[in-house]
């Protein structure tokens, strides 16, 4: 959509796309005067028109309506996810927040709710993640993003450091699980009380 003024310079403010009396979407112009709307109209015949609110120069004005005819779409069911951030970078220890978002594809083809369960896989030893809600419902005809938050969980290495000082040298050893571990950690105190 574009609004000029009567002197041809772009205008600002905001307009309002209707399907006959019935509001659609709404944008905000921008510097060119010009807003754009995505929209997902059902199948059929629909008459649009935009209405420009105005601004403190320039007046209210309604477009001339147009005739539009939406296809059906036939295309299989499904969604789309995004995060946001994409990217986290965790240090063990620390948690962190990640907005899933799904948005419905292909919604109007379905005849029932459709349910996505949400999950993580791949993660580091002893971390975890969890999704609230974990399990997100799209409804025939939806086209609104659904989010989700995840919140990803690590914990500290399970390493303990152990210093003896001999004079003016520090000995450090790494505490490692199994009795091996513990058995070469126990060879290492025998041998610097020795």
């Amino acid at each position: 959509m574009t609004v000029t003024g009567e002197d041809g310079l772009p205008a600002l403010g905001a307009v309002v796309l209707s399907d006959q009396s019935r509001q659609l979407a709404g944008a905000a112009l921008n510097a060119e005067g010009q807003a754009k709307v995505v929209l997902d109209l059902p199948a059929g015949d629909h008459l649009l028109s935009a209405a420009y609110i105005g601004d403190a120069t320039h007046q209210a004005s309604t477009s001339l309506s147009a005739g539009v005819h939406a296809m059906s779409s036939t295309g299989t069911p499904d969604f789309q996810v995004s995060a946001s951030p994409a990217t986290l970078t965790l240090t063990a220890g620390q948690s962190g927040t990640v907005t899933a978002s799904i948005t419905p594809v292909y919604a109007t083809s379905l005849t029932a709710p459709m349910f996505v369960t949400l999950s993580c896989s791949g993660l580091p030893d002893q971390s975890s993640c969890s999704f609230t809600p974990g399990t997100i419902e799209i409804q025939p005809n939806a086209t609104a993003a659904i989010t989700s938050t995840m919140v990803i969980v690590t914990q500290m290495a399970s390493s303990a450091s152990v210093a003896h000082e001999r004079g003016n040298t520090v000995a450090w050893a790494l505490l490692l699980p199994g009795v091996f571990g513990l058995a070469a950690l126990l060879g290492e105190f025998a041998a610097a009380a020795g």
